[in-house]
């Protein structure tokens, strides 16, 4: 597109967002689900850190590969998320639209982008949040640094069920695995028990001694279940030792095999939705139990070892999605193979613009740094 189509279509987009954007930027903010109830001084930490980037429709966010060091907050229009397949081919995996995030899985790990995500149809705004902001969020408004990252968590527990029903075609109901027996027993545990276990070897002292604290130890022999599709979500498991499997109901075979450190059953405790799968151990497994409510008032709370603990969880449940996508990628592509082609795009995000119609106090300026020091 010439400079001067795009300086129509940009102009265009604008003043059809006008009515929007003439309100308070604390307001529009809070428009947003993690922002939703912050206070003033808490909206204003958020948008001395947050930048928001306006692109035209099939503009390319970010690129499948691509280095990521922030997420984005859908506060306008949709977004597409494509992911290559084994075949050469892209397929649609998600569409987000606003309060969504994306961008959170190499937000959170530090790996390359695990898809290709492009504004659909019409001008879309996002919220530009990186990990140098959340660095300054969680030494100056902690409370705001929990809430992106409780909206992270909801995401990313959404976004797994999606996968989820779609790799199980839909299907619905509890499909038991194994015996119902859930384990041998529990019996507390110290800090000192956990550092000598090797899941736990880069957890600081202060981190062990919470586990400790808040969770018990369960053993399971091979096929105990640990958690079984269709009852209500009580509390989570961070396996120790051993491995389990992961059963949806409907799935032809295991959705996952997941070993120790790894973290299952969070997102019924995060949701409320009842299990969405079975959790079966596949030989003799040692288990943290979290129990329900202490999880919660981890997730809720803004304390410096609660901020760990969220950060930890949404780094599981990251790592879980990326394989998630990958295989229902795979799986749209076998159902019905896509004639999507690469296309035509638009400008990728450097080229997006900074959400601005020149009108001072009017815009929703989030930036690094506020203009007036630029």
């Amino acid at each position: 597109m010439c400079l001067r189509c795009r300086a129509r279509v940009l102009t265009a987009s604008l003043n059809q967002y006008s009515p929007f954007v003439s309100d308070s930027k604390r307001a529009v903010l809070r428009r947003v689900r993690a922002f939703a109830d912050l206070g003033d001084e808490e909206c204003d930490a958020v948008l001395r850190v947050l930048r928001a980037r306006r692109g035209a429709p099939n503009d390319v966010l970010f690129r499948e590969g691509d280095a990521g060091d922030s997420l984005m907050i859908v506060l306008d229009g949709e977004l597409i998320a494509r992911v290559r397949t084994a075949a050469g081919t892209e397929e649609d995996v998600a569409r987000l639209g606003p309060g969504q995030v994306v961008g959170e899985m190499a937000f959170i790990d530090a790996e390359p982008r695990s898809a290709t995500v492009v504004a659909g149809n019409t001008p879309v705004t996002v919220l530009d949040f990186t990990r140098a902001a959340l660095g300054r969020l969680v030494a100056e408004a902690p409370r705001v640094a929990s809430a992106i990252l409780r909206n992270v968590l909801v995401d990313v527990a959404r976004r797994l069920r999606e996968a989820g029903e779609t790799l199980s075609d839909g299907s619905i109901g509890s499909e038991v695995h194994g015996p119902a027996s859930l384990g041998r027993g529990a019996r507390g545990v110290t800090a000192t028990q956990l550092r000598n276990v090797p899941a736990f070897a880069t957890y600081g002292q202060e981190d062990l001694e919470l586990l400790a604290h808040v969770a018990t130890l369960r053993s399971f022999a091979r096929n105990d279940i640990l958690i079984r599709a269709g009852d209500a979500g009580t509390s989570c498991f961070l396996i120790a030792t051993g491995n389990v499997s992961v059963h949806r109901p409907g799935a032809p075979g295991p959705i996952a095999t997941l070993g120790p450190g790894a973290l299952v059953g969070q997102l019924a405790l995060i949701d409320r939705a009842p299990r969405s799968a079975t959790v079966t151990a596949t030989e003799d497994t040692m288990a943290l139990e979290l129990r329900g409510d202490a999880f919660t008032n981890l997730v809720r709370a803004s304390s410096p070892i609660a901020l760990r603990f969220q950060w930890q969880v949404a780094l599981a449940g990251v790592r879980q999605l990326r394989t998630a996508t990958k295989k229902l990628a795979t799986t749209i592509h076998e159902r019905a193979p896509s004639s999507y082609d690469g296309g035509q795009v638009g400008h990728t995000l450097g080229g997006w613009d900074d959400w601005d119609d020149g009108a001072p106090g009017s815009a929703l300026e989030l930036a690094d740094t506020p203009r007036s020091h630029r």
